[in-house]
């Protein structure tokens, strides 16, 4: 069910804004990408193109996946272990090279986080 309170891109990685969820017939969610209106199911799914569907950020990523963490400087890179995402829909990494297991602190937030190869 998609919901106003979170984040979304497209699975071709376009940032979405949802702007309703309520309408009635079979296509209720309404977003804008690109300054274009786009519907959409209650799951998620485009009326008629895939690469539209509606992806949570980092749904595929793992915890403990090794990453590649990037804030506002992009030549500033951390590598870490995937924490999770925020309350805000920022991605998490644990801190010093540590793991779920091996967590002590708090995960710290970042801009970005990609899957390190």
């Amino acid at each position: 069910m998609i919901s106003m309170s979170k984040k979304y891109k497209t699975r071709g990685n376009q940032e979405v804004k949802i702007l309703y969820t309520n309408l009635k017939g079979d296509f209720p969610v309404v977003a804008v990408i690109d300054d274009k209106l786009y519907f959409y199911s209650r799951s998620g799914t485009h009326c008629y193109c895939a690469k539209y569907d509606l992806i949570e950020p980092y749904s595929d990523f793992k915890i403990d996946d090794k990453v590649i963490a990037i804030n506002k400087h992009p030549h500033v890179r951390y590598k870490g272990h995937f924490a999770g995402v925020n309350s805000e829909g920022k991605p998490m990494t644990f801190t010093d090279g540590e793991t779920s297991w091996s967590t002590n602190h708090p995960p710290c937030s970042w801009d970005i986080c990609v899957k390190a190869e």
